[in-house]
């Protein structure tokens, strides 16, 4: 139901928020916030016992991340029991799948050896209702976000909705996709397969499963993310407060914190602190100029902020753009963090793949810590979770594989003190049966998952400046660095290390990622030219008599732009070598014996480990990137920089335990360990400043810029079309459920590209598949040719734009019975949009032609074709 509420305008207005208005809201579609808690809850108890059995040797056994792995593995059972057709993909089905997790976790509870629950309630029970409090608070809160700030039609938000419906209307995977009738969806889907599972539960619609699960993924990172830091202290033999505290701080620099760029350029420039040569420093071409009139927001009293300026942190990095290409002097790159990722709301895979990357952290330190090498369950256990991450996001998947990889290398350095050869293949052969069971396990996706639009393309002139790198990471290196030298120090002053090895590695890895970029621009040298393909940054756009001189040198001042960024990761990275991988002196060949204990123990060494993983990362698009739908690294910067904080955090909350309180590793002189303290302080406490001002200023300000009032509900689905045609989708939506149809709505294109690129964004050709997930002949073709590349889609499609043009624009029904018959359509929007299009002489073939009307809202009608 629609709650209106008047708009908040200022700050004052927001403290005296209208209670009434959100009770009235809550009693209306408060059921659906705690069914979805319940389920949650079933999902999380169904999981327990794979906790307690293959995440024992973390303190609280993995029952804090219960949650994330019970949708992991629900999620799974019925993905694969529906996939090889012993299930159907309806409720009941869901149902069974659901009770083959609780049975296959019983079998495992029986077998498990004894046990002292009571001594272990009493130990981490309050880390445990700690959590389970942060989780319902965090996902009714969001959920009150959500309800205000409820519009879809904002970035992938009607794609994602897309395929939770296509999800919930098809019987069978992989599900038909609802805009492109008769296909299958060919992308990473097995994240929206969680919402669609609990809707499908809870008998709600897809539109409002986006905005519930948008809230929910926010609590489930949050609580997984508090599990994560809270297991690591107490591994350690930190009391109880001590681990619930920096649970809490792990909760909050994970997803609350936003970059740099809000306390050293946004605000310097909302409140006019700062000239152009301040921002022209820190590279941020958008700030260069003073602030205009336009949409203001207030923050504070008697202080405003320019309309979106939420936007900006996340829109730091500006790359060259290639001589002689359309794409003018610059090129700005999208870098999402967690709490920008919230904000916008967006049930997409790399937000949903937050806490299944989490939890990934988890199994890798579960690992580490472990006492005894895993078995051929545990690996099961570890490749259906990595494969899992896997088919949420698949970009994940290498930086998972390496966490958990890494984390057996830490357990056999922290228990043999050695690496011999066996230690290598046996390292070798847990890598390589990991992936080929999380590969075996996900076999149907896959297979069935097509390549998305480009390819690996090097990185040729797109250096990243350190100063926007700092913008961005720069939290993390200041927390990060000290941890890492105080550790480097441990390690060499107990001879246990060199700096020759360290560098000989750092040197192997930064040779190997030079030769991928060198075969990559050769590939892309030798492409034939294509002035089609001069949306890339490689070379392949220049024609064959192109002067290319300027070009090298504008290549050659480029990358010098970015030699000081690679510097300090490449020192970053060879230091985590060092510490991590034990060489004394006076070693001669391999295998190394070490005489002494590590300098590190294993959560230590794990921590490094995150580290040197995050900087592995950051330094990937340095060398080589994924050609996108633009040509540009963004697609890669964004995915790959998220992964990157989320190690990062976890690593560096890790490090100031370790440094300030850790009786036996931390500071050593009080006075340097209190100045550290309020170096932290100074660090994490401006960055808190985005989360709430950006919160505050999209959902009670900026919505004022296109209404009066604030409706409140999850379920925005209105806001992808007209009311009429919403109001006549819905209710086909009911009239067809999970029935195998088609459903033709019209086209149109003033730039006459066929619909390439029609705009879906507030009712326009891709509202019928976003709003009920029934198949549509022809959908939204931008992500449709992303998902399947340029060629395959254009196969597919064939003549479907025209024909759908035809069959509205037709006066002779015997033409459009034709179209009818041989896409197989049964049922044909003429909604506003078609009348606005076609104009009311289309429809009239219809009607003499005695198609039944099935559903109608105002001038919106609904034909069945048989």
């Amino acid at each position: 139901m629609l709650i209106m509420h008047p708009i908040r305008s200022s700050f004052e207005d927001c403290i005296k928020v209208n209670i009434v208005t959100i009770a009235d809201w809550l009693q209306q579609e408060g059921w659906i916030i705690l069914s979805w808690w319940a389920l949650g809850t079933l999902a999380g108890a169904a999981a327990l016992p794979y906790c307690v059995r293959f995440l024992r040797w973390l303190p609280d056994r993995g029952v804090i991340m219960a949650r994330t792995l019970g949708l992991v593995l629900s999620g799974f059972s019925l993905w694969i029991l529906v996939t090889v057709r012993v299930l159907q993909n309806t409720v009941i089905g869901i149902g069974l799948a659901w009770l083959v997790v609780i049975i296959v976790g019983g079998v495992l509870l029986r077998r498990l050896p004894p046990f002292d629950w009571r001594t272990w309630w009493r130990e981490h029970r309050a880390a445990i209702l700690t959590a389970e409090l942060l989780f319902a608070a965090i996902f009714v809160l969001f959920c009150i976000y959500r309800a205000a700030q409820h519009d879809m039609s904002f970035g992938e938000k009607a794609s994602d909705s897309m395929l939770i419906g296509s999800i919930m209307t098809s019987r069978s995977f992989p599900p038909e996709d609802a805009w492109l009738a008769g296909a299958p969806v060919v992308y990473y889907y097995f994240g929206q397969l969680f919402p669609a599972m609990l809707a499908m539960l809870s008998g709600v619609t897809n539109t409002a499963a986006h905005n519930l699960y948008s809230a929910m993924m926010v609590a489930l990172a949050a609580q997984v993310s508090f599990g994560v830091g809270y297991n690591l202290v107490r591994w350690r033999g930190a009391r109880r407060v001590t681990g619930v505290g920096f649970g809490l701080l792990s909760l909050i620099v994970v997803n609350v914190l936003g970059p740099m760029q809000v306390p050293l350029v946004e605000m310097p420039y909302q409140f006019t602190l700062a000239p152009d040569s301040y921002f022209e420093f820190w590279g941020q071409l958008d700030r260069l100029h003073t602030r205009g009139d336009g949409v203001e927001v207030s923050l504070l009293p008697g202080y405003s902020w320019t309309w979106g300026w939420w936007w900006h942190p996340a829109n730091v990095m500006f790359d060259p753009a290639a001589p002689y290409s359309y794409m003018g002097d610059k090129v700005g790159i999208i870098n999402e963090f967690p709490a920008f990722s919230y904000l916008v709301g967006e049930a997409h895979s790399h937000a949903v793949g937050f806490s299944v990357f989490l939890l990934l952290i988890g199994c890798g330190a579960n690992l580490a810590l472990a006492c005894k090498r895993p078995r051929l369950p545990d690996m099961i256990f570890y490749g259906i979770v990595l494969g899992g991450m896997m088919f949420v996001i698949t970009w994940n998947y290498p930086a998972g594989l390496l966490i958990l990889v890494g984390g057996e290398v830490i357990r056999r350095l922290s228990q043999r003190r050695c690496l011999t050869w066996r230690d290598v293949r046996g390292v070798i052969g847990f890598a390589l049966g990991l992936a080929a069971i999380s590969l075996v396990a996900y076999a149907p996706f896959v297979v069935n998952v097509n390549p998305t639009y480009g390819g690996m393309v090097s990185n040729l002139y797109q250096g990243t400046q350190p100063q926007q790198l700092f913008l961005v990471m720069g939290t993390f290196l200041l927390l990060g660095a000290p941890f890492l030298i105080h550790q480097w120090r441990r390690t060499f002053s107990s001879g246990q290390a060199r700096a020759r090895f360290a560098w000989a590695l750092g040197v192997l890895i930064l040779l190997g990622l030079i030769a991928i970029m060198a075969v990559l621009a050769y590939h892309d040298l030798t492409r034939p030219y294509d002035s089609g393909y001069s949306a890339t940054y490689g070379l392949a756009w220049i024609h064959p008599d192109t002067d290319m001189r300027p070009i090298y040198d504008f290549i050659i001042k480029a990358r010098l732009d970015g030699i000081p960024t690679l510097v300090v990761m490449f020192a970053g990275l060879v230091g985590v070598l060092g510490i991590l991988l034990p060489y004394p002196r006076g070693a001669r060949r391999f295998p190394i014996r070490l005489q002494l204990p590590l300098a590190y123990a294993a959560d230590n060494g794990y921590a490094v480990l995150l580290m040197g993983s995050a900087i592995g990362l950051l330094m990937v698009p340095e060398f080589f990137y994924y050609h996108d739908i633009g040509g540009v690294r963004s697609d890669t910067i964004f995915k790959v920089y998220l992964q990157a904080w989320l190690l990062f955090g976890i690593a560096c909350v890790f490090g100031i335990y370790t440094l300030l309180v850790d009786r036996e590793r931390r500071i050593a002189r009080v006075n340097v360990r209190r100045l550290f303290a309020v170096f932290c302080v100074i660090v994490i406490v401006p960055n808190l400043i985005y989360m709430p001002a950006a919160y505050f200023s999209r959902s009670n300000i900026e919505v004022s810029y296109f209404t009066d009032h604030i409706v409140y509900t999850v379920d925005g689905g209105y806001t992808l079309a007209t009311q009429d045609d919403y109001e006549a989708l819905r209710c086909l939506s009911a009239l067809a459920g999970q029935d195998e149809v088609t459903v033709a709505s019209g086209v149109w294109s003033e730039t006459g590209n066929g619909g390439l690129f029609t705009d879906y964004r507030g009712q326009t050709d891709g509202r019928v598949g976003s709003v009920t997930g029934l198949p549509t002949l022809i959908g939204v073709g931008f992500h449709e040719i992303i998902w399947r590349t340029y060629p395959t889609f254009r196969d597919i499609i064939g003549t479907r734009w025209e024909d759908t043009r035809t069959l509205y624009e037709t006066p002779d029904i015997n033409v459009a019975r034709e179209i009818i018959r041989r896409y197989s359509l049964d049922y044909i929007l003429y909604g506003q949009m078609e009348q606005v299009w076609y104009g009311e002489a289309g429809m009239q073939k219809f009607i003499d032609a005695g198609f039944p009307v099935v559903c109608e809202a105002g001038v919106s009608r609904v034909y069945r074709t048989y």
